[in-house]
């Protein structure tokens, strides 16, 4: 059996960088509302990290787990409680900025994803009216959604529907896209249960969490009426491999375009 396989090589690759355009904007909104940034994150470091380094005052940290790309800024609300602020850098932390700053703040990683699924969305329908290819994509994610949870009768229907979409169309861009759909669905929960429970975080990470592992046992089980288990986990191992080949060596280039800037 051939174990690489360069079309999920490549996926975790595109994976890897759309995660890094939520970075960018981050950054740029940060920069232009004067918020300090504590550090960048690549990838997860539960228990231990791979590397770890601070530049400038900014933490840069190299996970193992490769499901996660993040940046952190300065003290918010949950923090100012348990660490008292900083009178010099005080003007930097979030907590001290105009209440449509920290709105935006929130929104941020929604709009981030969605400008992503948009550009996913087109690269994938190409010349298609937008009408018709938000009707395809709609009655594809409806039935997908009945299948995660429980509805077999429609599964027959699924597979020849996903075979139909897929007709002379890439394969990568569309499993692109549908990971950003549930990205992009899953922040708007995150948001809207912020909201709700703003003094809850636990009870709000706690369901987030428990809503994830749900939600990738199901799509694993969707994969495979199309992939044996074998194949599933050599495209899982295919993915990693293209996280670390584009996360290791961006990570470390970022350090050191971090240590020459001014």
């Amino acid at each position: 059996m051939e174990f690489f396989k360069i079309d999920f090589f490549i996926g975790g690759i595109i994976c890897f960088y759309s995660l890094c355009c939520l970075i960018i904007l981050a950054t740029v909104y940060a920069r232009v509302f004067s918020i300090g940034i504590n550090g960048y994150y690549v990838f997860s470091n539960a228990y231990f990290e791979l590397h770890s380094t601070t530049v400038k005052g900014i933490r840069f940290i190299l996970g193992w787990l490769p499901i996660f790309v993040g940046v952190s800024f300065l003290q918010d609300e949950d923090n100012v409680e348990n660490e008292p602020l900083d009178d010099y850098r005080k003007d930097l932390y979030l907590c001290n900025k105009p209440t449509p700053v920290k709105v935006g703040f929130k929104l941020l990683p929604f709009l981030s994803v969605f400008i992503l699924f948009i550009t996913a969305f087109l690269l994938f329908f190409g010349n298609q009216s937008i009408d018709v290819s938000l009707a395809t994509l709609y009655n594809y994610f409806l039935k997908m959604m009945q299948l995660i949870l429980g509805d077999n009768t429609l599964k027959e229907n699924f597979i020849i529907n996903t075979h139909q979409i897929l007709e002379n169309r890439s394969v990568i861009i569309f499993f692109w896209m549908i990971v950003i759909l549930f990205y992009m669905l899953l922040n708007a929960l995150f948001l809207l249960l912020d909201i709700l429970i703003p003094t809850k975080k636990w009870i709000v990470i706690f369901t987030m969490w428990i809503i994830n592992i749900f939600l990738f046992w199901k799509l694993t089980a969707l994969l495979n009426a199309f992939y044996s288990i074998q194949q599933i986990l050599l495209m899982f191992f295919n993915i990693f491999i293209g996280l670390y080949v584009a996360g290791i060596p961006t990570y470390f280039l970022t350090i050191f375009f971090a240590r020459k800037l001014k």
